[in-house]
């Protein structure tokens, strides 16, 4: 069991003690709290269920194109059928993410726009969404 304290999330303390046990695995300095920031989309410090559920699960066995065309379109706020800086830090304003700083905002484009046209393509948002499925 992960959540033990009962809590209902998971702490960062109970993925530490977890990740401990798996027999080969071996963390680097910051690898736990790096992990910890890619699935705690509320950034309180603790994983809940749909957060875990949604790092854990193949996106594709429970998400349809019509579904991922929406979230596309809830960051792409003029509909110009592209994401660009600008539409990504008003839909993490809009989503509650207002801490997401201009250099946050520059690292995320620079990462995930594949062909360097400052902006991200339906396509490469796609390629977002099943990273973590590889």
């Amino acid at each position: 069991m992960i959540d033990t304290d009962g809590t209902g999330v998971i702490s960062r303390s109970e993925l530490e003690d977890i990740m401990s046990k798996v027999e080969g695995l071996e963390l680097e300095e910051g690898e736990l709290d790096q992990i910890m920031n890619e699935i705690d989309y509320e950034m309180n410090g603790t994983i809940n269920y749909s957060e875990f559920m949604a790092a854990t699960l193949p996106v594709e066995k429970f998400v349809t194109e019509q579904q991922l065309k929406a979230l596309f379109d809830q960051f792409d706020g003029d509909g110009d059928q592209c994401i660009t800086a600008d539409n990504l830090s008003a839909a993490f304003i809009k989503f509650g993410w207002s801490t997401t700083s201009k250099e946050e905002i520059e690292t995320i484009m620079a990462e995930h726009d594949l062909d360097h046209n400052l902006s991200i393509s339906y396509k490469e948002f796609i390629a977002i969404i099943h990273e973590k499925d590889r």
